[in-house]
């Protein structure tokens, strides 16, 4: 392990962009890593005067024994009647978060307002979005214990039934968000997404005596590939087709002219969609630009434009944000069709978002 990891720190660029991102984290007010943890920083404190980075270790049964795993496909798959008059859905956890992120969009419209069964899925909801939050402060926390125990309350008095041993551990979430910082960051979910690539080589391998083996010498064989390539972390970045090579060439040029900065440079190219480190961007998504009076503004993508210093940035039409409708867990906004520019690394939240058109035809933009 020493050895591993003193190759990959000698990998370029790889411990100044680890200690850059460190100093960064230290510096934020809001908690957005785990560095910023009560527990991280009793622990560096014991190492006055020295450079201490975190290693999270995790174990788990990869599932050697069946190539496929437990899931062999990341689509969420269809409701079926009998598994709802059953009560009992069987879907990863991926789909699962998939699901709850977008029901009140999928059934919103459906439910009674003030129902209660509902009000215990929106409580849930906002819990789960504090603790996938990558930042948050200490009112965030004091607000989390809050929805816990009203979450709690509301499930003993609507189902009459004896909270389950999940439930408790809920209540120890706070004091780990306190003590440890983001839990987004703790989760499992991308070492898990780790056993798709063990997969793949145990359903290639012909040799079943030593299954474990194959995958480890394989895995260790590729590992020592980048170590002696000095291979660093990939520039993921795919781009769409090409729609035109300047921004004089669109039609509604003279809409946006204004709102172009004074030093851009008109060997852009403009692309239908991007993908940059597994996020996709497309025309007629929602980006957060800013924050405005404690209200996020979001853009329609129209055009995403990327230069030879393969800077990316996109030429949006701004909505108006009306109202949080929590009963949909959707912004009500609404078209201004007024022109902004803004690039990638200036927006409010990397993550787009569709726009939904709900039966009373208006339009909402999901709360993350």
């Amino acid at each position: 392990m020493k050895i591993v990891l003193k190759k990959c720190l000698e990998m370029p660029n790889i411990l100044s962009s680890i200690l850059e991102h460190i100093e960064e984290c230290k510096s934020s007010k809001p908690i957005i890593s785990n560095i910023q943890s009560e527990l991280w920083q009793s622990i560096e404190s014991q190492f006055a005067g020295k450079t201490v980075l975190p290693l999270i270790l995790y174990f788990d049964d990869v599932e050697i024994n069946n190539p496929l795993g437990s899931h062999t496909k990341n689509v969420p798959i269809s409701i079926s009647i009998n598994a709802l008059n059953a009560q009992n859905l069987i879907i990863s956890a991926s789909e699962m978060v998939f699901l709850i992120e977008h029901l009140g969009i999928l059934i919103g419209d459906l439910v009674p307002v003030n129902n209660t069964v509902w009000e215990i899925f929106l409580v849930l909801r906002e819990i789960i979005n504090i603790i996938m939050s990558s930042l948050f402060t200490s009112a965030t926390i004091e607000l989390l214990e809050t929805l816990i125990s009203e979450h709690h309350s509301l499930y003993i008095e609507v189902f009459a039934d004896p909270l389950k041993p999940k439930h408790h551990f809920l209540v120890h979430y706070p004091r780990l968000l306190r003590r440890l910082g983001p839990l987004k960051h703790l989760s499992c979910f991308r070492f898990e997404a780790k056993h798709k690539q063990f997969k793949e080589y145990a359903k290639a391998t012909r040799c079943r005596k030593n299954c474990p083996y194959s995958l480890a010498l394989k895995h260790q064989l590729i590992l020592s590939y980048r170590l002696f390539n000095k291979k660093g972390f990939f520039d993921r970045l795919n781009l769409g087709p090409t729609l035109h090579q300047e921004l004089t060439d669109l039609p509604d040029y003279l809409d946006f002219k204004n709102t172009l900065p004074l030093d851009i440079q008109y060997e852009y190219i403009l692309d239908t969609w991007i993908k940059i480190n597994g996020i996709i961007y497309h025309k007629g998504m929602a980006i957060a630009m800013h924050m405005h009076d404690n209200t996020i503004v979001f853009g329609e993508i129209h055009y995403i434009t990327i230069n030879n210093m393969r800077q990316i940035s996109f030429l949006c039409t701004q909505f108006y944000t009306k109202t949080v409708n929590r009963h949909y867990c959707a912004f009500e906004v609404i078209k201004e069709f007024v022109w902004r520019f803004i690039r990638l690394e200036d927006l409010f939240s990397y993550v787009p978002q569709n726009v939904h058109t709900m039966s009373d035809g208006n339009l909402y933009i999901l709360c993350e």
